[in-house]
């Protein structure tokens, strides 16, 4: 979950050196992280409100990742981590529904839940076009290929 250590699916260098083409099962590290962060929100709100239609994504993200924490002996890669996603991207969509709020909500209020919620989006998009070079394979430079190892795991 903390993607810590990607792996590696395809590595070719071109002749030359100066360019590589390399597929990692690395997430859109904004999407994935912030499906966590939104996993943590739903969970507090859970406790505090105790709305049990916030229950679905962490019954599901409970599902798929608790029985790993039982063979912590096991070899785990990290692409084993796409049973999540879907679970993250209802976490993602519960907390966009609840910034855009309703309206019965003040204008100001809604305004910046939509603006916040857009600036998200565009985010996600600039981080979804600098990651598709190593999610497809295409032949790029190797300096801006290292520019995608944000941590130390993922060399």
């Amino acid at each position: 979950p903390l993607l810590l250590r990607p792996t590696s699916m395809h590595y070719e260098a071109a002749e030359g050196g100066g360019t590589a083409a390399l597929i990692t099962s690395l997430p859109n590290p904004l999407l994935w992280w912030g499906g966590f962060a939104a996993m943590a929100w739903l969970l507090y709100r859970l406790i505090r409100s105790r709305d049990w239609t916030l229950s679905l994504p962490l019954i599901g993200l409970a599902a798929a990742w608790l029985p790993w924490l039982l063979y912590p002996e096991r070899t785990m890669f990290q692409f084993y981590g796409i049973a999540f996603q879907p679970y993250l991207a209802l976490a993602i969509a519960a907390v966009a529904g609840a910034m855009l709020a309703t309206p019965a909500h003040p204008v100001p209020r809604r305004q910046t839940g939509e603006r916040m919620l857009l600036v998200l989006l565009i985010a996600a998009l600039v981080v979804s076009a600098f990651f598709y070079p190593v999610w497809t394979g295409i032949e790029a430079p190797i300096g801006f290929l290292r520019a995608h190892y944000w941590l130390p795991g993922w060399i």
